[in-house]
């Protein structure tokens, strides 16, 4: 997505007469690389079957760093009919949910884990999948 606009556009639109079957293109991007194209600019590049941004966000350094940036992550986004996913292997827990509906679902499964004890605050440790999924368990028996 760090291309210009007009590249962008040139290299979809073969894709698009290329591959006449192309359901959707996706491209890794950070903010930068989105802040740098008008609001239109993004609506002709969706046009162009642009579908998925990849965006990866690295910059904690232990695994409570990592919890509270994608706290303060969600808690800004402001997104209407937007699927939100944090599943690469690399991060601490897998987050899926659908923007505006599971904003709030998305919050409460992160606030709750720096509280489970599960973190490994004193390095980059990983909680195991079989961790998460108990600690998921336990705030829906919460919430019954």
């Amino acid at each position: 997505m760090h291309l210009d606009f007009q590249t962008l556009e040139t290299m979809l639109g073969r894709l698009n007469s290329t591959f006449k079957q192309l359901a959707r293109v996706s491209v890794y991007a950070n903010g930068a690389s989105i802040l740098a194209k008008t609001e239109d600019e993004l609506h002709r590049l969706k046009k162009f079957k642009l579908h998925t941004l990849y965006m990866g966000l690295e910059s904690g350094d232990n695994e409570n760093d990592a919890v509270a940036e994608t706290q303060k992550l969600i808690q800004g986004l402001e997104l209407e009919q937007t699927v939100f996913r944090a599943d690469h292997s690399s991060n601490i827990i897998p987050l899926e949910g659908r923007f505006p509906k599971d904003k709030n679902r998305l919050l409460t499964q992160l606030d709750a884990l720096p509280r489970s004890g599960h973190l490994d605050t004193k390095s980059p440790g990983r909680l195991p999948w079989s961790m998460w999924f108990r600690i998921n368990r336990n705030l829906q028996d919460a919430r019954r």
